[in-house]
């Protein structure tokens, strides 16, 4: 499994790196800190099944630039996790394209299952 974690913080792109090793024994972990990099990252590897987006990497713009990706990549399903938890920014990233919504307060656990449900083929939001 292949997975692009999209986040400026490099210490917290570290941190999922390992919360994330249990989804498979095979896990390779593509990071990007702005969103240039996750594209340029995106067109060149098309064996990426998952995208994990901050939401607050683009500023006010985010669910905008979240549908360039959706609709430039839509076989990949795409996660958002961020420190949001207002029902309207998940209601619009959830329009926008995105597969999941994720807190980024979430347990550990809570994360995992969220990401499998994706990855299933199913979108997840959290409880609002």
């Amino acid at each position: 499994m292949k997975i692009l974690h999209v986040d400026e913080q490099t210490l917290f792109r570290a941190g999922m790196c390992c919360i994330l090793e249990p989804l498979d024994d095979d896990l390779t972990f593509l990071e990007a800190g702005d969103l240039p990099t996750a594209m340029n990252t995106l067109d060149r590897h098309d064996d990426i099944d998952l995208v994990l987006w901050d939401l607050c990497l683009t500023g006010p713009k985010g669910c905008a630039e979240l549908k360039v990706i959706v609709d430039r990549h839509p076989a990949v399903p795409l996660v958002v996790l961020s420190a949001s938890q207002e029902p309207e920014r998940v209601k619009e990233a959830i329009a926008s394209g995105a597969a999941g919504y994720i807190p980024k307060s979430t347990t550990r656990e809570t994360l995992l299952n969220a990401l499998r449900i994706v990855l299933d083929g199913g979108i997840y939001a959290p409880r609002m």
